[in-house]
């Protein structure tokens, strides 16, 4: 993966008169892809038959180096993926150590940039929330509604600064569910989450026909690479009998399974910790990451992010109603995957 020369650097960003959005409902594909216009089919990647990935990008025409596939992200987990990070400061009501984008940007904390929807990152959701954001370029109201930011803003800000690449980060979340009972993999055993089967289902309608339909056709030649499977997940399940000690399992099977279902199993795995009252819950975390590694070794991070919630207060859940924390948490994100260096250059 080539870097950009500085951090403002706009040699390859696009156009955005060229760009052109339709429906997308959601996502999926496995190693390297060759996006299809309407009424064509992606050429799919391969993977070697020892496992290994295949990331080299789609081959151009005229024999010419191939500039490096879109990189894309699954983002899957619960209210915290979808990002309560209040825009404006009629946004944070009263929760003890809100804090909206407006009053960061007015302090001088964070930049007005921010508020420019990028040029090489993209963002789609699924969510079960009324009049979500529709996809579209990077920008602050990706959140669970629109009235709020999630750590997708951090996380491709990071990333989008660093790669001359495009992004595209979808997210499937969903607020108050839980690993053991709604995004219950199937080799967990038991009945299936309904989430898991919906996010596998969405992701294999976005690589049929979801990326084609959503990038500009100058990048269809690119080609796509599933960049990583990024997890931010486990408040509810601190509350329901039996799935903390089980979570570790839950959450290795859950990874296992993504790469199953889209045939890659080297997908690397971002396990970002939510906010958590439960001591066990966050062993829990932990040691699936340490299972994780021995099965897949330099495959998985962990993020930590358990400083930047204040657990004794109202509003725990939510990091606190605090856009800042949620722009942290993205860029904690981010700079993880930067530091791991998965991504190579064709």
């Amino acid at each position: 993966m080539s870097l950009k020369a500085g951090p403002h650097a706009a040699a390859h960003r696009l156009d955005l008169s060229t760009i052109f959005f339709m429906g997308m409902t959601a996502l999926g594909c496995s190693a390297t892809d060759t996006l299809g216009g309407p009424g064509e089919s992606g050429t799919q990647g391969t993977s070697d038959t020892d496992g290994s990935r295949d990331e080299s990008g789609a081959e151009s025409g005229d024999g010419a180096p191939a500039l490096p596939p879109v990189q894309v992200f699954l983002m899957a987990g619960q209210s915290n993926m979808q990002g309560y990070g209040p825009l404006q400061d009629t946004d944070t009501a009263d929760w003890e150590e809100a804090m909206s984008l407006e009053s960061l940007i007015a302090s001088g904390v964070e930049s007005t940039t921010l508020l420019t929807p990028r040029d090489d990152v993209w963002v789609a959701i699924t969510s079960d929330e009324p009049n979500p954001q529709p996809p579209g370029l990077l920008e602050p109201g990706f959140g669970a509604t629109s009235s709020f930011l999630g750590p997708e803003l951090g996380m491709g800000e990071v990333l989008g600064e660093a790669w001359d690449t495009p992004i595209v980060m979808f997210k499937a979340a969903y607020g108050g569910t839980t690993l053991g009972i709604d995004w219950r993999p199937p080799s967990a055993g038991g009945t299936p989450g309904p989430l898991y089967s919906a996010m596998i289902s969405d992701f294999t309608t976005f690589q049929n026909t979801g990326l084609a339909e959503t990038f500009p056709r100058d990048l269809h030649a690119r080609g796509y690479q599933i960049a990583g499977f990024v997890w931010l997940q486990g408040w509810n399940d601190q509350f329901e009998d039996g799935l903390v000690p089980e979570y570790a399992d839950n959450l290795v099977a859950l990874v296992n399974d993504v790469r199953s279902a889209l045939n890659d199993p080297q997908l690397p795995a971002i396990i970002v910790e939510g906010p958590t009252l439960d001591e066990a819950l966050r062993a829990a975390r932990l040691t699936a990451v340490a299972t994780l590694e021995s099965q897949a070794p330099g495959r998985v991070l962990y993020v930590n992010t358990s400083d930047l919630v204040n657990v004794d207060i109202p509003g725990n859940f939510h990091f606190n109603f605090n856009a800042g924390r949620y722009l942290d948490v993205g860029r904690r994100t981010g700079q993880s995957i930067l530091e791991m260096d998965w991504l190579i250059a064709p």
